[in-house]
């Protein structure tokens, strides 16, 4: 009884909530960087706090990949906000108009949009040997990992991997799912290991999309250039202080 009681107690969040946990903490990792913070502030706003914002988003692409009416728009959706995005991000975070060695989150969510269609394709293929398709999405998988490397995507080939337990995940393992999501991309180094936090939101996600207008469902995808530009204006005014 009073371990039932004590994991009711503990507040299940909707779609809608983790996007905005989501959102807060990349506002906090790109504020860290964005003013080159430094020891223990850059330690709990970036390696911390700003890890948490890309299993988040992780979870919420493959939620809305199989939840969506239009896979077609939501890849086009992903696609204009990560072209709109690019310019923002390398001013704020290189320092520079265009960085070719370095893309943003969005591209690598539209990476991850792209492998699911498909590894879709190949598993509602019912003429194909078992055999054959699980060859066939290994190469996928592999496929977009090694592409995320060559066009520097953000995370890189560990956010493809990220993005495979997702959409492989059971709907009812949420915080085993985070935790073998946050293990991929901490693979190489422990450079993510603040990823880890995600896993006690993930795990308490309700399944629910929660109440959220179109104009809500809009402000979220812009948060993500319109906050980097708020940080560079920001930037730029204090340096005239």
């Amino acid at each position: 009884m009073t371990s039932k009681s004590n994991e009711n107690r503990i507040p299940q969040f909707t779609a809608r909530a983790l996007k905005w946990i989501a959102c807060l903490c990349m506002l906090a990792d790109h504020t860290a960087k964005c003013f080159s913070l430094h020891g223990v502030s850059f330690f709990l706003l970036s390696d911390l706090i700003g890890r948490i914002t890309f299993p988040i988003f992780c979870m919420l692409l493959a939620e809305g990949f199989f939840h969506t009416h239009s896979r077609l728009r939501y890849i086009l959706r992903i696609m204009v906000l990560a072209l709109i995005s690019e310019l923002p991000y390398d001013l704020v975070l290189q320092g520079k108009m265009w960085d070719w060695t370095a893309q943003n989150t969005c591209f690598t969510l539209l990476l991850g949009l792209l492998m699911f269609s498909l590894l879709e394709m190949v598993r509602l293929n019912q003429t194909l040997d078992y055999r054959i398709g699980a060859v066939l999405q290994i190469s996928i998988i592999a496929l977009f990992a090694v592409f995320a490397i060559f066009v520097c995507a953000d995370y890189q080939a560990n956010g493809i991997a990220a993005l495979a337990v997702f959409y492989y995940a059971s709907s009812n393992r949420r915080g085993t799912t985070a935790a073998a999501a946050c293990l991929c991309l901490n693979v190489w180094q422990f450079y993510n290991a603040g990823a880890f936090l995600s896993v006690l939101p993930l795990s308490r996600y309700s399944g629910r999309r929660g109440a959220i207008t179109r104009a809500g469902q809009y402000a979220f995808y812009l948060f993500y250039p319109m906050h980097l530009l708020l940080l560079l204006l920001i930037r730029h005014c204090m340096l005239y202080i």
